[in-house]
C-alpha cells in the first residue's frame, strides 16, 4: 500500500494542493492524518479510484515516482 502527501497527490491529479485538502476535509477523499500539522497521507489506489470516479486525470508516471 503506497501513500503520497497532499502535495504529491495534487501533482498526480494536476490540481492545487488546497483542493486536495478540501476534498479530504469534506470527506470526499479518504486519507490518514499523521499529525496536527496537517500532514496527510493518501493511499495511491484510493487516489486512483477517486480520480476515476470524479473525472480527474491520474498521472501514473508521477504516481510511481512518488509512491512510498
Amino acid at each position: 500500500m503506497s501513500k503520497v502527501t497532499t502535495l504529491e497527490a495534487a501533482e498526480i491529479l494536476s490540481v492545487d494542493d488546497s483542493t486536495v485538502f478540501r476534498w479530504v476535509d469534506k470527506g470526499l477523499l479518504s486519507a490518514d492524518r499523521i499529525t496536527r500539522k496537517r500532514i496527510i497521507m493518501i493511499d495511491v489506489d484510493e487516489l486512483r479510484r477517486f480520480a476515476q470516479n470524479n473525472g480527474h486525470l491520474f498521472d501514473e508516471r508521477t504516481a510511481r515516482k512518488y509512491a512510498k
